[in-house]
């Protein structure tokens, strides 16, 4: 995998004990310390969309080789770059799986509680009563989604004071009810949210389809 939103790789090495990756350096930090970010934490919205737009175009990328991320958060993704030009690049791919075509089903429970997809949280619960019904790529738009809001908003609107609160919110909280009137985000932008955290992964907005959104 080489592309421009997506982590370098240059050498890996096995020892006794350990595999060492060696990749590029993240010279820009964490997407969240950009320094166009306001004091609230929050993005200017034609700020996020230059992050969300390299995002989505990684993702594409991965999604292309049918490798899919299943960790996108916020911490994954650093930036690159001169001060005035940072652009975002996907990390963390210690979770990513491959798939063989558009119908595998993956079963394998990883990421992030609190940036789970509804239905990584189906697969989490269900494996107590042996009942996983997997999930394919569109996980990885959920956390797109979820990374946007947070850009926008400054926080994760599903967090709440446990595990099974928050995916009980994961499951069943419309994203329309976290998007306040007065926040001063455009339609454009709110349109985009809803189509990336959908609870329905199979009407989720893909990585192509949100590169094509008016956002």
């Amino acid at each position: 995998v080489c592309h421009p939103n997506i982590l370098q790789l240059y050498a890996a090495y096995e020892t006794p004990t350990s595999l060492i990756f060696v990749g590029e350096l993240a010279t820009g930090g964490r997407l969240l310390d950009h320094p166009g970010h306001r004091p609230d934490g929050t993005f200017p919205e034609r700020l996020a969309i230059q992050q969300v737009r390299g995002i989505c175009e990684g993702v594409a990328h991965l999604h292309a080789r049918c490798v899919a991320h299943c960790d996108l958060k916020p911490d994954n993704v650093m930036l690159f770059g001169p001060r005035h030009d940072l652009r975002a690049r996907i990390i963390g791919f210690g979770l990513a799986q491959t798939f063989t075509n558009h119908r595998r089903r993956m079963r394998h429970v990883c990421g992030t509680s609190a940036y789970y997809s509804p239905e990584m949280v189906e697969c989490y619960r269900g494996i107590e009563y042996d009942q996983n019904p997997g999930y394919d790529k569109a996980v990885d738009m959920w956390g797109v989604g979820l990374i946007a809001y947070i850009l926008l908003f400054g926080s994760n609107p599903f967090v709440r004071g446990s595990k099974q609160l928050t995916h009980d919110a994961i499951l069943h909280e419309d994203i329309r009810i976290h998007i306040r009137a007065d926040s001063g985000v455009s339609h454009a932008a709110t349109a985009c949210l809803r189509g990336l955290l959908d609870i329905y992964p199979e009407v989720r907005t893909t990585a192509e389809a949100a590169l094509e959104s008016d956002w």
